[in-house]
């Protein structure tokens, strides 16, 4: 649900952190990360798809989508936003099983039911430990990132959360990029 400066007081909320497009007047809003879309199965769900990870064939391929990754988000958002960088043809196919967390495409992803569109920063340990593969090494900016939002920003734990998690960002960022690369 969008968020503003009264639903945070009424909410009793101090900081959110969202992922969204969203540009926030009333609240402060610091950027944390950009995100970046990638294209994820398993190493198993891919050895089945040959024609599929070559970029030739999506013949029995599964789609797996985030049903909505923001309040107002287009139908497949982040797999249009994809496709459009990477694979316009494809854009037509985009039918298969919606989940209404992204966690859950994830987690079917895992489970060798189909591809997803993995936000870098969700599939960062699976790609890293081997679970899940980077299919194309493509990658394209999301239409969304993360920010932080803050009723008191000048408060002092608010102050002191707020730089520790910048620095904890600032610090995966760089371990992303030697993962998957600048995009």
């Amino acid at each position: 649900q969008p968020l503003d400066r009264k639903l945070m007081k009424e909410e009793d909320i101090d900081i959110a952190i969202r992922y969204d497009p969203a540009h926030y007047s009333d609240l402060q809003a610091d950027a944390l990360l950009d995100e970046y879309l990638l294209v994820v199965a398993t190493p198993e769900y891919l050895a089945a798809h040959p024609k599929f990870r070559a970029g030739k064939s999506l013949d029995g391929v599964e789609f797996l989508h985030d049903a909505s990754p923001w309040a107002g988000a287009a139908e497949f958002i982040e797999w249009r936003t994809w496709m459009q960088a990477h694979q316009p043809g494809w854009v037509r196919h985009l039918d298969g099983p919606q989940f209404n967390l992204a966690s859950l495409a994830i987690g079917a992803a895992l489970n060798h039911q189909g591809v997803a569109i993995g936000r870098s920063a969700m599939v960062y340990d699976e790609i890293r430990s081997g679970r899940l593969v980077d299919v194309f090494g493509k990658h394209t900016p999301a239409p969304a990132r993360y920010v932080l939002l803050s009723r008191r920003p000048d408060e002092r734990r608010t102050r002191i959360f707020s730089e520790w998690l910048k620095s904890e960002c600032c610090s995966f960022d760089s371990a992303r990029s030697a993962l998957i690369g600048d995009s």
